[in-house]
C-alpha cells in the first residue's frame, strides 16, 4: 500500500523520427516534411554538405567530359604500334 502512495505518473515520449514513421504507417508527404525537420540538426547540417559535394561533383565530371570531348577533336589519332616495337611475338595481334 506505501507503493500506491507514491505512485507518479511517468509520460514518455518517443522523439525518434524514424520510430514515429513506422508507427504511422505510411507516411504522407506533411509526415515527411515534419520528420525532416525533427531530424538533429548535425544530420541536417551533414545533408547540407553532402548536397553541396554531390553539386561540386557533377560540375567537376561536366568539367572533365567538356575538357574529353575537346581533347579529342584536337588530338589526332596515334597510328598503331608495330609488334617489333612492344616486345611481344609477331603473330600476336591487338585487337581495336
Amino acid at each position: 500500500m506505501a507503493d500506491q502512495e507514491y505512485e507518479v505518473p511517468v509520460k514518455v515520449v518517443d522523439r525518434r523520427w524514424w520510430a514515429n514513421q513506422d508507427a504511422q504507417g505510411q507516411a504522407t508527404a506533411t509526415s515527411e516534411t515534419s520528420s525532416s525537420s525533427r531530424k538533429p540538426t548535425f544530420v541536417e547540417d551533414l545533408e547540407a554538405q553532402l548536397a553541396e559535394k554531390d553539386r561540386q561533383l557533377q560540375d567537376a565530371i561536366a568539367r572533365y567530359r567538356q575538357a574529353a570531348g575537346e581533347g579529342s577533336e584536337r588530338t589526332p589519332e596515334r597510328p598503331p604500334v608495330p609488334p617489333q616495337q612492344t616486345g611481344l611475338p609477331s603473330d600476336f595481334r591487338i585487337l581495336e
